[in-house]
């Protein structure tokens, strides 16, 4: 008996050694890990604040490269010309016919027209491109960059503590009246003075603006100090010149010509890195990359696109916390009191996770609403509507019923048919890959029980890696499966013909996801419902969770910076061979950018992320590192993505966004398939794969330590009352979700009081413009919507003035100026304004009148289309219809008359008119 107490006592001895051992290498792990994690964060910022890099020239916004080195076959020609359909610029630049249409005719045909749009470009001498490729460097002077700003609604900050002056004093619209004698005193506004004078200002955390407005610039910080293009920032500057070389479309179907041509492969155009903001942006988001102040940057530099990214990332990542370290307390806890089982704190904490995403989401949601107020995206969905299309939309041309103005239509009818083709193309596929992933994990299950039975006596190796097979064939085929079905979703997404940018990427995530879903979590899936082994399952999901995620970061980190040191070596050996070997090769910034490979797609950010949040959801009772792992693996994400932005790949555009789009949809439902998952795992472990001998031992190990957490013996119950019980529970999370989804409100409160605000004084404003300056309806009813704004604009300053001339009557603070410099300086701010004005106005008109002719033109195309039929009947030759410019309804009613096409060329020159052209009225 003695002896038998010593043996025990011995073996308790070492069970407890063996704990605590287990225990310390839990600890050394995890401070392992946080010093390797500290380590890379420290070489990210090391690496993006320390590099040299020349100064980027500030006179340069965009960088266009045309590929005359390649060819047109004779199939691009004749497409080209019918797209383009503008014989008479084309004739300009000697292009008659399509077989005379080259590479070199379509840059000069583009340039002219990038130069009509006000745009400064210069040609760019560089060795490091490819032969006969041209490069030009674009930029917008500061005069179209102020109109533009105002178009375009670019918001910029307003002066609270400024001198009163001319032109902030009243508008142009009323220049004569603000002359006056007063000398300048400094006067201190209130952001609610501000707001209530102008109707697009808002206040938000002490930062007041409003939309750019060339009448009241002087109001604008920094804008007297500097008048000049670094008034507005790089990405204002580029969205500026982008929107404008987006406006260059084709005559014949109003695509965006560039977009076209660079789909072809004949162009490229991209924005340039501005090198002081850059390391900017790096330095902070690298510090705090969850603080207001780092996205505001990111949004200011890269837009809010991938400001978002980076704000919902951050913010997930601040939420891991929580769920980090209670996995790590209960993780220590299971391997030194449980086990390899399942015992009630890790059914507690799958519980928890689930309930914990749901919360994590809704305030995601409030954080959304914050942010797009913020950087004033709130209004992007509203604006959808009458967006831009996309350059690749196809459609017919009709006028809009929203803006009265041009546009490309596509029936949504017909989009919703193409659905009945796309998607069971789809889900065939899904099922295909889901097939094969099955037949793979069944057959290396099979192989693996014919390896234990020594099938093979002379190659012996073979019995222990035949369960291997499967799964290299499987890791083989994957990656080309995924090619192949990446590229057959984007051409069915692209055959839906989607109008915007954002259902386009709507759908194309929907249909990539799926195929990322299965590829992820099938694997696991089976383990857990086939083969129902909780080791595997687990040593399953940290293999998957930890090295995939390893995976990804080398391979987007280290590809594009292999390819920009391979770009870079071969230019340098290519300069050598041609001055020298002792040459002294120096490349500049633009120079360097041009060696760089393009951005990507921001799904390839997402998808990684959104699949790691699937791993610590829908798995959340498996394996409870989970959470701390993809902690640190996001903070190591966070500052990779920056790094490469800021350093191996050239600037994305700036793209406008209000939330993260379908990805909240998709979070979504993992949250709630989380629930289900977890409830079915523990429901499948405990009634198909008998752990009742693993629960006995549990309760003995709970007692013996003193924890008697299992009191109720779950395991002998019947079956029928165990799905009861399971189903009851997992109602009860469901409902608990649904219940803190509709308590917590999407939108904070002093958010939703802004945007209140901010409506009822533009509300309030337009009421009080309309009743001090009514204007009949009948005198617009014939002026397009452009001359309407301008007469609303003209009114609304007019108003302005007025409420400022009487507040300065007001003021005994204001006397009359006898300074003669002062007079002198007015006088000139006077002359000025008079000359903007007069230019502003002209282009105006301009604008008005090639609306005017458009609109008349779709007006009466279906009247020629039936006299064409009526005519063809009398007639013994085709009619024919004359284009004259702003006189094409005088010409068809001509044609109405039955006049013949020589009758009406012979009167309009007899009246000194040019005519155009002379096309048959089949080609109208």
């Amino acid at each position: 008996k003695r002896r038998k107490a010593r043996h025990e006592n011995h073996q308790t001895h070492l069970i407890k050694m063996s704990d605590s051992k287990r225990m310390a290498t839990n600890i050394m792990a995890l401070f392992s890990i946080i010093f390797f994690w500290g380590f890379l964060r420290r070489l990210f910022s090391i690496i993006s604040l320390k590099k040299r890099e020349e100064e980027s020239d500030p006179n340069v916004d965009y960088v266009m490269l045309w590929k005359e080195k390649k060819e047109l076959t004779p199939a691009q020609k004749y497409r080209l010309y019918d797209l383009l359909g503008d014989e008479r610029r084309l004739n300009e630049v000697g292009v008659r016919n399509p077989d005379e249409l080259t590479v070199a005719k379509m840059r000069e045909y583009s340039m002219k027209r990038v130069a009509v749009r006000g745009i400064k470009f210069s040609r760019f001498e560089t060795k490091v491109v490819e032969d006969n490729t041209f490069v030009y460097a674009l930029k917008a002077p500061f005069k179209l960059l102020c109109q533009q700003a105002e178009k375009l609604e670019i918001r910029k900050e307003l002066v609270l503590n400024h001198f009163t002056s001319l032109r902030s004093s009243g508008t142009y619209n009323s220049f004569k009246a603000t002359l006056t004698d007063t000398k300048p005193q400094k006067i201190t506004t209130t952001p609610s003075d501000v707001t209530d004078n102008l109707p697009t200002a808002r206040t938000w955390k002490d930062r007041t603006t409003a939309v750019f407005s060339v009448a009241s610039a002087d109001q604008f910080k920094s804008f007297n100090s500097l008048k000049n293009r670094s008034f507005f920032t790089s990405q204002e500057r580029q969205i500026v010149v982008e929107t404008l070389l987006l406006s260059i479309k084709s005559v014949s179907d109003k695509r965006c010509l560039l977009s076209l041509l660079e789909s072809e492969g004949i162009l490229e155009f991209f924005p340039i890195h501005d090198n002081e903001d850059k390391r900017t942006v790096a330095k902070q988001v690298n510090e705090k990359p969850n603080a207001d102040k780092s996205l505001w940057s990111v949004a200011q530099y890269f837009g809010t696109e991938v400001a978002f990214y980076f704000g919902w990332i951050s913010f997930y990542s601040s939420w891991l916390v929580i769920p980090a370290i209670l996995g790590f307390v209960l993780h220590l806890y299971n391997n030194y009191f449980v086990g390899e089982g399942l015992d009630t704190l890790t059914v507690l904490y799958s519980i928890g996770i689930a309930v914990w995403s749901t919360v994590y989401l809704e305030f995601w949601k409030r954080r959304t609403s914050t942010l797009s107020f913020e950087w004033n995206t709130d209004h992007l969905q509203e604006q959808e509507i009458w967006a831009e299309p996309r350059p690749q939309f196809k459609g017919q041309v009709r006028v809009s019923p929203i803006t009265d103005k041009p546009e490309l239509y596509y029936p949504a009818n017909s989009r919703r048919l193409k659905y009945l083709v796309t998607y069971p193309i789809i889900f065939v596929c899904l099922l295909a890959s889901a097939a094969f992933m099955v037949t793979c994990l069944s057959l290396s299950d099979y192989l693996e029980g014919v390896g234990k039975k020594k099938y093979f006596s002379t190659f012996t190796f073979l019995n222990d890696y035949l369960s291997l097979l499967p799964t290299i064939a499987y890791s083989i085929l994957v990656p080309v499966l995924n090619v192949a079905y990446t590229y057959l979703a984007n051409y069915l997404n692209d055959w839906e013909n989607h109008r915007t940018t954002a259902a386009h990427e709507n759908a194309q995530i929907f249909k990539l996801v799926l195929f990322w879903f299965i590829n992820s979590y099938l694997s696991l899936f089976y383990i857990a419902f086939v083969q129902l082994d909780l080791a595997r399952l687990r040593s399953q999901l940290a293999s998957l969770l930890v090295t995939s995620q390893v995976l990804w970061n080398a391979q987007e980190i280290l590809t594009p910076y292999i390819q920009e040191k391979y770009t870079i070596w071969t230019n340098v050996q290519a300069t050598k061979k041609v001055e020298g070997e002792e040459a002294d090769i120096h490349f500049n910034a633009i120079e360097k950018e041009l060696q760089m490979s393009p951005s990507g797609p921001m799904f390839d950010e997402y998808i990684k992320i959104v699949i790691q949040f699937g791993y610590v959801t829908l798995f959340g009772c498996v394996w409870p590192m989970a959470a701390l792992m993809a902690l640190l693996n996001n903070q190591i994400e966070i500052r990779s993505d920056l790094w490469k932005l800021t350093t191996v790949l050239r600037r994305p555009p700036a793209k406008k966004a209000s939330d993260i789009g379908s990805w909240y949809y998709v979070l979504e439902f993992m949250s709630l398939a989380a629930v289900i998952t977890n409830f079915a795992f523990l429901g499948a472990y405990m009634l198909f794969s008998h752990p009742a001998d693993k629960i006995t031992n549990l309760t003995s190990n709970y007692h013996q330590y003193g924890l008697a957490l299992w009191t109720w013996d779950f395991v002998n119950l019947p079956i029928i009352t165990k799905l009861v019980l399971l189903l009851i529970g997992e109602h009860i999370v469901v409902g608990i979700k649904v219940i803190l989804a509709a308590v917590i409100p999407d939108v904070p409160g002093d958010i939703e009081k802004l945007k209140a605000r901010e409506y009822y004084r533009q509300h309030m404003m337009l009421l009080e413009v309309n009743a001090e300056d009514p204007t009949p309806n009948s005198s617009l009813e014939d002026s397009d919507d452009e001359e309407t704004e301008v007469k609303q604009k003209e009114l609304k300053d007019s108003k302005d003035h007025k409420q400022k001339e009487t507040e300065k009557s007001k003021s005994p603070k204001l006397a009359k100026r006898n300074d003669a410099d002062s007079e002198r300086e007015v006088e000139n701010q006077r002359k000025q304004v008079l000359l903007d004005r007069q230019m502003e106005e002209e282009r105006i008109e301009q604008e008005r009148r090639r609306e005017s002719e458009k609109i008349e033109a779709l007006r009466y195309e279906r009247k020629v289309e039936e006299m064409k039929k009526q005519r063809e009947m009398h007639l013994d030759r085709e009619p024919e219809i004359v284009f004259v410019e702003r006189q094409a309804p005088e010409v068809y009613q001509q044609v109405s008359n039955a006049k013949t096409a020589s009758e009406i060329v012979a009167e309009r020159l007899a009246k000194g008119v040019v005519v155009d052209s002379i096309p048959p009225i089949g080609k109208v």
